[in-house]
């Protein structure tokens, strides 16, 4: 996996990467099929906080620049840089939509969020490092008391995306391959 993704890492520039994230499929509404997968897909506290009219960072939900989008099994064509690769035969063989490269970068965290992919995602390390972890919150004590780090073994791995999580990395940097199902 890793031989492969050096070869189309050399291929690619900074118009193939959305922040930390580059599509490996997309849909056919999109117009830039490496970055439309990238992002997130609304929440209802993002949709009410805009009625509101409150601004918040970062680029729009991806249904709300692509209305067509109606959730992330739209995303599932592969793109050009990944045809014939053990990407898409691993995307194939899990039936996997909207797969995407994920980089942590080291010593960075996410807010506590939930993804909309009630599915929750399947995640292969790539590189990683001991200390980075998915932590789930104990809403009742306010606490962390599930965490999980995944090995660059090999193994894919089901994470429960859906429950509030976050992901913290205390290490060097970290790269996932990260699809649903």
């Amino acid at each position: 996996v890793l031989w492969e993704w050096d070869h189309i890492l050399s291929k690619m520039s900074k118009t193939h990467w959305l922040a930390n994230q580059t599509a490996l499929q997309h849909s056919e509404y999109c117009d830039n099929i490496y970055k439309n997968a990238c992002g997130h897909f609304s929440s209802l506290g993002y949709t009410r906080n805009i009625k509101m009219g409150k601004k918040l960072a970062g680029p729009r939900p991806i249904q709300l620049r692509y209305p067509e989008i109606k959730n992330e099994s739209y995303f599932n064509k592969i793109n050009p840089l990944y045809e014939g690769t053990i990407f898409e035969k691993i995307i194939n063989d899990h039936g996997g939509t909207r797969a995407r490269i994920m980089r942590k970068a080291q010593h960075t965290t996410y807010s506590i969020h939930r993804d909309m992919s009630p599915n929750g995602r399947y995640h292969l390390a790539m590189k990683t490092n001991d200390h980075a972890y998915f932590l789930w919150p104990n809403d009742k004590e306010k606490h962390f008391i599930r965490s999980l780090q995944i090995p660059a073994d090999g193994a894919l791995y089901w994470v429960n995306t859906y429950k509030m999580h976050t992901f913290i990395n205390c290490g060097a940097d970290r790269l996932h391959l990260v699809f649903n199902k």
